[in-house]
């Protein structure tokens, strides 16, 4: 895992000045990379790199020396020359780019930015001299490299020596008032972070990404707290229970899902949202009223666990959960306990003897072994014909998905509307609606 700085050179005689970043200042210099390179890469190896995207006119301008004069006629160093002054490990690479007039070039420019950046590296990024629509490109290359590459953002950076005022007055300040902030565009990253994590959530049902983002955030704030900061504590709690949650769900946890559901609901009444990770306040608001649905009642938990799976597309899950709910729902209508596998048996093969009208003489032996059992759940299945039959239908699905549409398959499209129409008929008929109804 090596680290890699890339940033941009511009065309400008810019002016000396002394760069400031947080407790940082940097000695009287013209180019900010200079600033920045000795902020960040100081202790930098030979593995690391220092790249900088020239074009024709940058080169000659300000990467080689004496294009640029000072007042007494002597040509002016240029970057090339002020970087090998430093002393630094990382070998200095110029890199050649077009100035980005048409759409052709700018696909280029990504391309060679891309490039630049190799899996696993570590890059901090310079936009101060990028010219015109490059720092929303490099920011979009940033963004495709996370992904493709799987590179870490360790900074992003602009130095605005603007901020002094228009460069004539800037010229007339004395040297050591020329003090030009570097803003640090890194949260304007992480930002990025959180829309696709939030995104990828709100969409699959999977908390695993936002949960990672939360627990990155707060770990060195209670590292320096020694676990002390409130807050902090608050969020990496949620972001375990969230993760809790949300795994149950999607390995079918049945016995678990209603439990965290409560934990998590209990943690979003009492947590404030935190000031500490503003994207993450609309998540938990939306995340408050969704917790909202479980109440602690058991088939109504598991109806509300059903349509979460169907309004995520996660629909293996979403059947098996409806259809297993609905055989702990019989088994505790008739008295017996629903964690016990012999009564599920004799629960569902009640089910299908009721719907298929079976006579005794052709029940399967675990059912014959226990007549008085069956003749319970019969009893219940005269009174609610209709939840028998969604059962026995809910096999079709179940059967189909599992054995990866190898035999009997419908169309996925077809999986989706049967659990979305027989979900509805139980909340129907047992009077729990969903969120979707």
């Amino acid at each position: 895992m090596a680290k890699v700085y890339l940033s941009f050179l511009g065309t400008n005689d810019y002016v000396d000045c002394h760069y400031v970043l947080g407790a940082q200042e940097s000695p009287l210099v013209k180019f900010v990379q200079e600033a920045l390179v000795g902020f960040c890469c100081r202790d930098w190896t030979r593995e690391d790199r220092l790249v900088f995207f020239l074009t024709a006119d940058a080169a000659r301008n300000n990467w080689e020396d004496g294009h640029f004069t000072d007042a007494k006629g002597s040509p002016k160093p240029g970057l090339r020359r002020r970087l090998q002054t430093l002393n630094l490990a990382p070998a200095i690479e110029p890199v050649m780019i077009k100035t980005g007039r048409n759409e052709a070039d700018i696909w280029q420019l990504f391309q060679t930015i891309l490039q630049q950046m190799k899996p696993r590296d570590q890059v901090i990024f310079d936009i101060t001299h990028a010219f015109r629509s490059i720092p929303l490109l490099a920011m979009v290359a940033l963004g495709y490299a996370q992904v493709m590459k799987n590179i870490k953002i360790d900074g992003i950076y602009y130095g605005a020596i603007e901020a002094l005022g228009p460069v004539s007055e800037v010229m007339q300040m004395p040297p050591a008032q020329r003090r030009a902030p570097i803003f640090d565009l890194t949260p304007f990253s992480a930002l990025l972070d959180w829309t696709l994590a939030i995104d990828r959530f709100l969409g699959t049902g999977d908390a695993r990404r936002v949960c990672q983002l939360a627990r990155s955030t707060v770990r060195p704030i209670l590292k320096e707290t020694r676990g002390q900061d409130q807050e902090a504590q608050a969020i990496r709690r949620l972001a375990d229970l969230l993760e809790k949650f949300t795994v149950n769900l999607s390995t079918c946890r049945g016995r678990e899902i209603a439990e965290s559901a409560r934990a998590l609901q209990q943690a979003l009444a009492v947590t404030q949202y935190p000031d500490l990770l503003p994207p993450l306040k609309p998540l938990l608001y939306q995340l408050h009223k969704t917790m909202q649905d479980f109440t602690g009642q058991t088939m109504r938990d598991g109806l509300r666990a059903a349509r979460w799976c169907l309004e995520h597309n996660l629909l293996q899950q979403g059947i098996t959960i409806l259809q297993e709910f609905l055989i702990t729902y019989f088994v505790s209508q008739s008295d017996y306990d629903p964690t016990e596998k012999i009564h599920r048996d004799l629960a569902s093969q009640a089910a299908n003897i009721f719907w298929q009208e079976i006579e005794p003489a052709q029940w399967l032996p675990l059912a014959a072994a226990h007549p008085e059992v069956i003749q319970r759940h019969m009893a219940f299945f005269q009174r609610h014909p209709q939840l028998a039959t969604i059962y026995c239908n809910l096999s079709q699905p179940r059967n189909d998905i599992n054995h990866a549409g190898f035999v009997q398959p419908r169309p996925a499209a077809t999986l989706a509307r049967e659990l979305a129409d027989y979900l509805g008929q139980v909340e129907a008929l047992l009077q729990t609606p969903g969120s979707g109804n």
